[in-house]
């Protein structure tokens, strides 16, 4: 959260908010794959629809700057 409210800044600082908001947001798509091994799959098996509502959100934000150009 301290990332994203720092990318409002400009200069130096909202470089680092930037960068590390994205950074966070990447880490948490792919963390949120439902493989054995990452924190998705347990999710996945504990309760489907979390999984989604939290899951399709972040990997919008991922590919929304990529599909908006």
């Amino acid at each position: 959260m301290l990332f994203f409210l720092l990318r409002d800044l400009g200069g130096i600082l909202g470089q680092i908010g930037n960068l590390g908001y994205q950074i966070n947001l990447v880490l948490a798509g792919f963390n949120l794959i439902p493989f054995a091994v990452m924190d998705g799959h347990k999710v996945f098996a504990w309760n489907k629809i979390v999984w989604v509502a939290v899951t399709v959100p972040v990997w919008l934000l991922i590919a929304l700057p990529y599909i908006l150009g």
